[in-house]
Order: structure tokens, then sequence, then C-alpha cells
């Protein structure tokens, strides 16, 4: 009677390291590993400029990415507004694993030195992909300055007036539902992948968590205009629930509806991506933000372009708009 057992505990390992062999492969081909071309620095990409930078854009790419990886969202900004610096972040690059914390302190250094570096800079927005969400969440709170009392500038981030904030399928509620990745491998299996970012984003740690208290949300709430993009399918990395903040889905824990809850306490904007010949094909977490990091990804992902195109506007025309009052849910077909 033992035999079946063993045969049965072989099995059980078996399917493990085949689900762990799925985790690698997933990780490796749709997260943003780097590209074959390289990754020319923001300042050797900027354009030449007839008037000085008014409005300071900061791209955050995510998991193994690049600061090429957003060049679509960039030359869609300047298409909308010639007074934006795109500050595509590169001190991430090689460097996703270690945490969210520690990505988000080299974002926050990338942003100081950039206002340092051009004072003709008044305003502030940001762009998170994917893990750059959380990125530039947690840099926007350490950046954030409150209104003094009886001071008639308002909020401030790092200096400038805090205009848009938006961010394209980032696990703001963590990743612990994904389908292929069940909880036996969200521990020792996924650190050996992505280290302590995988923690973080299991839930296994409280940074998440913290990141919903109210420190971080008053800087949320300085911002005009929060902005998520989710895929609504197709997405094998960040699920719909977690993209768009989405606290009632079915099997969605209470962990992730109380940070849902709190993070829903301020007016976003959210649409719900569809790439309907995408259905079965997951690879809508690269197609959403255009990946660009080189001319194979350009040629592959274009079609999220007519998305790009509009978050930039969501970007450049926050300022000509008034504050964002209400939360808004839309659908947009690509």
């Amino acid at each position: 009677m033992a035999l079946p057992t063993c045969r049965g505990a072989a099995a059980s390992r078996r399917g493990m390291f085949a689900r762990a062999a799925m985790l690698s492969a997933v990780f490796c081909a749709l997260t943003s590993a780097p590209g074959v071309f390289g990754a020319p620095s923001a300042s050797a990409r900027a354009p030449a400029r007839a008037t000085p930078p008014k409005h300071l854009v900061v791209l955050a790419h995510g998991l193994g990415g690049t600061s090429r990886d957003l060049l679509r969202f960039e030359q869609a900004l300047m298409a909308c507004d010639a007074s934006v610096l795109a500050l595509a972040i590169s001190g991430n690059e090689g460097r996703t694993k270690d945490g969210v914390r520690a990505g988000s302190a080299r974002v926050e250094r990338e942003v100081r030195a950039a206002v340092a570096n051009h004072p003709s800079l008044r305003r502030i927005s940001f762009v998170g992909n994917s893990l750059g969400g959380l990125y530039v969440r947690e840099a926007a709170c350490a950046l954030h300055e409150p209104r003094r009392p009886f001071g008639l500038r308002g909020e401030r981030i790092a200096g400038l007036a805090p205009e848009a904030f938006v961010t394209i399928a980032s696990p703001h509620l963590g990743t612990r539902l994904l389908p292929w990745c069940p909880p036996a491998l969200q521990g020792l299996p996924a650190r050996a992948f992505a280290g302590q970012t995988a923690s973080d984003l299991f839930l296994r740690t409280l940074v998440l968590a913290d990141m919903t208290d109210e420190r971080h949300l008053r800087a949320l709430r300085a911002f005009r205009r929060r902005v998520l993009y989710a895929n609504a399918g197709g997405d094998a990395m960040v699920q719909p629930y977690t993209a768009a903040i989405d606290g009632a889905r079915r099997g969605v824990g209470p962990r992730e509806r109380k940070m849902a809850s709190r993070l829903r306490s301020m007016p976003w904007r959210t649409v719900l991506v569809e790439f309907r010949w995408l259905r079965f094909v997951p690879i809508a977490h690269n197609m959403i933000c255009a990946l660009s990091r080189d001319a194979v990804c350009r040629a592959v992902f274009a079609r999220g372009g007519a998305v790009v195109d509009d978050a930039a506007a969501s970007v450049c025309c926050s300022c000509t708009r008034p504050a964002q009052l209400r939360s808004t849910c839309e659908t947009f077909r690509a």
C-alpha cells in the first residue's frame, strides 16, 4: 500500500516542478526583460527645445524592464505637449528584484535630480507600468510636501504642482490570485525568480498594506487626476482585480479588500482595456503599454499605441480640465 503513496508524492513533486518551470518561463517571456538593442539614457533621447520644460512626467518601467520600454509613451507625450520633460527612470534597470521600497527610492532620487537640473519645471505627473506603478506610488509619498498652515502654496510633489497619476496594468493589490501560480509556489520558488519583489507582490510582507496608510493616501489625493488602465483579459501577470483596484471581485481576500477600500476612498478614472483578438493569447500585459524596447517589441505590441495615446492625453490635458470629483469606469476596445 505504500507504493501508490510514493508514486503519488512523486507525481505531486513533478507537478510542482512543472509549475515552477512555467513560472520561470512566464516571468522571462512576459515581464520586461532587458532589451537586445540597449537602452540609451533619457537625456540622450531628449529632443531639442525651443522653450524650457514646464511639466515633468516620470515614466517607470516594470519588473526586469529598461528605460526604453515606454518610449512609445514618451513620443505620445511630446506630440501632445511640447512643454513636457519625459523622465524615463533608468536606475532600476537590472535591479527590480530587491523590493518595492528599494526601487521606489531610486525613482525618488532621479526625480529630485531632474527637478534640481530643470528650474523651469512647474508641474509633475507620474506614469507607472506594471511594477512601476507601485514604485511611483511609494515615490510620490516620499516626495509629497503637504500644504503648510496659512500658506498660499498648495500641496507639492518634489516642489512641483501634482497633475496626473497614471498606472498601466499595475498590481496595486498584489498578485496572490494568479491562476498559474498556486500558494505553494509563492514562497521560496517565487523568490528564486523575483527576489524580495516576489514577497512584496504575493503579500508575504506588509509593504503593499503599508502603502495604503493615510500618509500614502494624502500623496495620491494631491493629484488632480488619477487613472488606472487594466487589461480585461489576456494578461498572464496582473489580473483585472488588482490593476483596477477592484476589491469586490470574486475570490478577492480580506487583505486585498481592505487595501482596495482605502485606495478607493478617492476618485479614480478606471479604463478596462479589451484586446478582443488576444482573448486566448496571454500577451496583453506588454500590449497595453505598447512595449517599445526594441524593433521586435515595437512591431509585436504596436496595437497598444491607441491605449498609450489615450493615457498620454490624460496626462497632458489634466492641467486644462477641472480636478477629478468622482470615480468613473469605462471600456476601451483596441
